[in-house]
């Protein structure tokens, strides 16, 4: 899109200004609002980070497209001949989170409050409560190719797409006093910037995938190596001790920025198999397993951290990220009842448990330290607790094609949450979600198809209803509370082209 509008530019401030805002939009808006969700070059479409969903409702561990590579490489083998695909899924996410105006003297004893002062809360009223808002035009790529090169047995495919973002930027606050801004000016970035002002994880990716499949059997098996990038960029508020205090006891300003930035190269790699029930090509049933990136031992990424506090100035070290991201296993069910129809249901386990403490430690320090980062306060400069739980994913789908080259489909999941309300803040946005879509998929020629789900990301409002535990941490683990209620809703609409021959 040469000469078109770049996320970030000040035509996309105003685009989504003028959403989330809810004004009437001017002549042209929806082109602008699509020229920046494609210059983006990203997506923050899941409850926490994203969970693709390439090729929409034809996206699952039977497919036989080409997005196979990704979720299942098996699949690959139930198609002879020579496919191209080119997929975009263009989402807008909005999120929300309010956070309550409670200080010391506002809780039962022996209850922790959501403000760690009561003066913060009297003095400087609307910095650290009220409501923050986030909106994101985004969209996430999947291009790829695989060919059996004219054997039976055997099939190879590539492909470059991107499995993991969470990119995410919230909204200055709108409603701060004047004099709270110009005691506190920090507060302009809104109550969510204790934990993001504005944050995203992006891993691409680069796949090659190989399928045999055994027709006497009605059995293929497939393999995926995967080289990703991963790059990171995090800015929040933050004080010496951690807490949500914008003063010190003599009046003194204490609140901070601190920012991350840093990325690094990482393997893994996916294996499953398909199998033809009965050998009639009627009914499948596929299972994968995806790795975690680099497998095992955590994701060390190199960078620097920068840090800005009041009265010292700014500081810049070189660091390494450490986090684990989650591996997933894939069972897919898909049936021809009749020639005109197909049913299909699917299942995710995708094991968050390993996404426990990200932390940030000096260059030369090892992933051990940050299991137990207050013991070593002089070698972990910050970490962020998680402690997230493993996750389901549950999606049924149907298709009715109307005539032998339109199909028509619909298709429903739901999603649990991965983070606990003990440890639930702002950076990442983690609620239960319904999914209903709906699509369609028209052969235009034999060689060349196109499809399109629109699909509904429906996430439940959850209130952490006083659990919050990040204000009782230790130091460097401790932040403010993110005690609130957290809303998270994304529309999504998948395009998807391919090319058979």
């Amino acid at each position: 899109m040469d000469g078109g509008p770049r996320a970030g530019s000040r035509e996309c401030r105003v685009a989504t200004s003028v959403l989330t805002s809810a004004r009437r939009a001017p002549p042209g808006f929806g082109v602008l609002v699509v020229a920046c969700v494609l210059g983006t070059g990203s997506v923050a479409h899941a409850s926490e980070f994203a969970t693709p969903h390439f090729a929409g409702e034809h996206g699952h561990a039977t497919a036989n497209n080409t997005t196979a590579i990704f979720y299942n490489p098996a699949a690959l083998g139930l198609r002879r001949g020579h496919h191209g695909f080119l997929d975009s899924t263009l989402a807008l996410r909005w999120a929300r989170y309010d956070r309550p105006a409670a200080g010391p003297a506002d809780v039962l004893p022996g209850h922790a409050p959501v403000q760690d002062s009561q003066r913060t809360l009297t003095e400087f009223a609307g910095t650290n409560d009220g409501t923050a808002r986030a909106f994101a035009p985004v969209s996430i790529p999947f291009v790829g190719a695989h060919s059996d090169f004219g054997t039976k047995i055997f099939t190879l495919g590539a492909a470059f797409y991107v499995p993991f973002d969470s990119t995410l930027r919230w909204h200055d606050n709108p409603g701060i006093t004047t004099f709270a801004e110009a005691a506190a000016p920090g507060a302009r970035d809104g109550v969510a910037r204790w934990h993001a002002i504005d944050t995203g994880m992006v891993s691409r990716a680069l796949s090659l995938a190989v399928a045999f499949t055994i027709p006497r059997l009605g059995l293929s098996l497939g393999a995926t190596a995967t080289a990703m990038h991963t790059r990171i960029e995090h800015a929040y508020a933050r004080t010496p001790m951690g807490t949500d205090d914008l003063v010190d006891d003599a009046g003194n300003p204490v609140e901070g920025r601190r920012r991350l930035r840093a990325s690094g190269w990482h393997g893994g790699f996916t294996v499953g198999a398909v199998y033809d029930v009965a050998r009639r090509g009627r009914a499948w049933i596929g299972l994968a397993y995806t790795s975690q990136p680099q497998v095992r031992g955590g994701m060390r990424l190199r960078g620097t951290w920068t840090s800005r506090d009041p009265g010292l100035g700014h500081t810049r070290d070189d660091v390494a990220f450490w986090q684990t991201l989650p591996d997933t296993l894939r069972l897919s069910v898909r049936v021809r009842p009749t020639l005109r129809s197909e049913l299909r249901l699917h299942a995710d386990w995708t094991r968050w448990s390993t996404f426990d403490r990200p932390c940030v430690t000096r260059p030369e320090v090892e992933h051990d330290a940050c299991r137990d980062p207050e013991r070593h306060p002089t070698d972990v400069l910050d970490a962020f607790p998680r402690a997230w739980r493993d996750t389901v994913t549950v999606r049924a789908g149907a298709s009715y094609w109307f005539r032998p080259h339109l199909e028509g489909f619909v298709g429903f999941g739901y999603e649990s949450r991965a983070a606990p309300l003990e440890t639930l803040d702002a950076s990442l946005v983690s609620t239960h979600v319904l999914t209903p879509s709906i699509g369609v998929r028209w052969q235009l020629v034999e060689a060349f198809a196109l499809a399109t789900t629109w699909t509904e990301r429906i996430g439940l409002p959850q209130s952490t209803a006083g659990r919050s535990e990040l204000n009782r941490q230790p130091l460097p683990s401790r932040r403010p509370s993110g005690d609130g209620v957290y809303r998270a809703f994304t529309q999504q609409l998948n395009l998807y082209a391919e090319l058979s021959f």
